[in-house]
């Protein structure tokens, strides 16, 4: 007789094979309703930023690259001085070489960096357009004569370029809001992070991020940036996974510790928006992940609003224990400052100030390591924000190693499927712009792009690449109507990519709700198809089998059925 396979050795294989459920991520995540929400909450998002750069005084602004060399400098205040000072030379150069007055440069920079650019810009144009004139008077001069010709328009398309070149730089020496700066730095370093695990490489220039902020030399400081820029500007297939986070959380820093206020407005928007969206796609994920059951972003949102106060609370909760053990080692640190009994008392209670630190310690590290489950654990439970937070501290240390083999997998997974999307848009586009541009004439002359054979369309759509799927529209070389154009296409791009990035959040949402279902049921032994489900939830209730017609009203009593005499037969 064949050996029969031992039913407790193939329990044992699926449970130690549970994490490829996380493979489901993909196709719970590219559901246009979550896909949808999430756009919307990075349109909101970007939104409360740009209003926030746009009221914020110039003056308060960062100064070039700041966020990416502030944890590397010894003193950022020498560095943005340096950096002014640099600014100050090339842009004197610029206006001298347009012949603008440069008398008040230095003060005017300093109030208002905008309008000392925006002068700068208007002039170039003028500059572009007497060139333009003069490019249109040398083809008539060259009519009949094809080389000629193609002589004039590379002489024009070299100018062009050059004047391109400069109204870029210009822009580029324009202080940065701090939201485009932050956000820059991110998606900088959310690229990076992608490529990384996609390579596998989790732990790549470890040592130099946490050894950032050594002391740096002060007397050569153009060196002192070069190297900055060297080291923190590294090949992609160099900086691991962790790394990328660390300076990912130092961009955080960065805003929170120079930008206070901007920051607190900031997060604050982002924790509203997130709380309903991002709750509504971990609910959405969850009857999806359980139950197999796609549920309206109406309804999904509808339980959002009803848990907000929840999903609000669950990530300011850590912070505000920590907050508060804080408080109480410095209350009892006071005592300290006594003169002459003080220090006795400090050394003699310095146990019970340790205590406190390894408190803030269990804290802050589950927060970090589970504060995703936070709202997954909502979503799922349908509880509150404490038992969010039970439920994730409980599950990170009681099975570490397996939550972060968890995270390692849907993070090596989310990169390749965000890098198959990002090349699934990329062929998208491309296919577009080849197709149309050949409708619009391949004919049309545009050398004022910079680009000698630049058609209309090149003019107001740059050819997207891999790395750079929406390239920055030359700022002259449009003719007519052509700008109009040119800022449809961009809003159409802009939602294009932002999809692409929405397919990000809503595969983060989704993956920390798949986490949290397969911690559960290692665990507190739960079955995976356990959700919460409110009783009249609207689209969410489960619709329950109608009662089969029997041909009695309801409310009619029914006549029992009597056997007969012969068998005892009901009739």
């Amino acid at each position: 007789m064949a050996d029969q396979p031992n039913p407790t050795s193939l329990t044992k294989y699926l449970e130690a094979m549970s994490f490829v459920k996380v493979f489901r991520t993909f196709r719970i995540a590219i559901a246009p309703g979550k896909l949808g929400l999430a756009l919307l909450g990075l349109l909101l998002m970007g939104f409360c930023g740009w209003f926030l750069d746009r009221i914020w005084p110039t003056r308060c602004q960062p100064i070039g690259d700041e966020i990416s060399v502030y944890w590397k400098v010894g003193d950022l205040q020498v560095w943005r001085n340096e950096q002014a000072a640099n600014r100050l030379q090339r842009l004197t150069a610029i206006y001298q070489d347009l012949g603008l007055k440069t008398d008040d440069l230095q003060e005017d920079l300093a109030s208002d960096s905008g309008e000392v650019i925006s002068e700068a810009v208007v002039k170039l144009g003028k500059v572009y357009q007497e060139r333009q004139e003069r490019y249109a008077e040398e083809l008539k001069d060259a009519r009949g004569d094809a080389k000629k010709r193609d002589e004039v328009k590379q002489d024009f398309a070299a100018d062009a370029r050059a004047i391109n070149a400069t109204c870029l730089e210009l822009k580029r020496l324009k202080n940065r809001g701090v939201f485009e700066s932050f956000v820059t730095y991110e998606l900088d370093l959310v690229h990076q992070l992608l490529n990384a695990a996609c390579r596998f490489n989790f732990l790549g220039e470890f040592d130099e991020v946490i050894d950032g902020g050594r002391a740096i030399e002060r007397a050569d400081m153009a060196g002192m940036f070069r190297s900055v820029l060297r080291d923190v500007q590294k090949d992609v297939r160099t900086t691991g996974v962790i790394p990328s986070l660390i300076l990912m959380a130092r961009g955080k820093l960065w805003m929170a510790t120079h930008y206070p206020l901007f920051f607190v407005l900031f997060m604050l928007c982002c924790l509203i928006i997130w709380s309903i969206l991002g709750g509504a796609i971990c609910r959405m994920a969850a009857l999806h992940f359980a139950r197999d059951e796609r549920i309206a972003p109406k309804a999904a949102i509808d339980f959002a609003g009803r848990k907000f106060l929840a999903f609000l609370a669950a990530p300011l909760l850590p912070m505000v224990m920590i907050f508060g053990v804080g408080i109480c080692l410095l209350l009892g640190g006071l005592f300290g400052a006594i003169p002459y009994i003080g220090e006795l008392i400090a050394g003699i209670a310095m146990v019970l100030a340790m205590l406190g630190g390894f408190v803030i310690a269990l804290i802050f590290i589950g927060a970090a390591a589970g504060g995703s489950l936070f709202w997954p654990t909502i979503a799922v439970e349908g509880s509150d924000a404490f038992d969010a937070i039970s439920r994730s501290y409980s599950y990170v240390y009681s099975k570490p190693w397996r939550a972060g083999f968890y995270a390692m997998v849907a993070t090596i997974y989310g990169a390749i499927c965000f890098l198959f999307a990002r090349f699934f848009v990329l062929v998208m586009l491309k296919a577009t712009r080849f197709f149309v541009g050949i409708g619009m004439g391949a004919a049309s002359d545009r050398p004022g792009t910079g680009l000698t054979d630049a058609s209309k369309l090149d003019a107001m759509w740059p050819s997207p690449t891999f790395e750079n799927l929406m390239p920055t529209v030359t700022a002259f070389g449009l003719k007519g109507w052509e700008a109009a154009g040119a800022v449809f296409i961009n809003v159409w791009m802009i939602l294009t990519v932002g999809l692409l990035f929405a397919f990000l959040v809503s595969f983060y949402y989704s993956g920390s709700t798949v986490i949290y279902f397969l911690l559960r049921s290692k665990v507190d032994a739960t079955d995976l198809e356990d959700v919460f489900e409110e009783e009249k939830d609207g689209d969410e209730a489960v619709e329950e089998m109608p009662e089969p017609d029997t041909g009695v009203s309801a409310g009619t009593p029914t006549k029992p059925v009597e056997p007969d005499d012969a068998g005892g037969k009901a009739e």
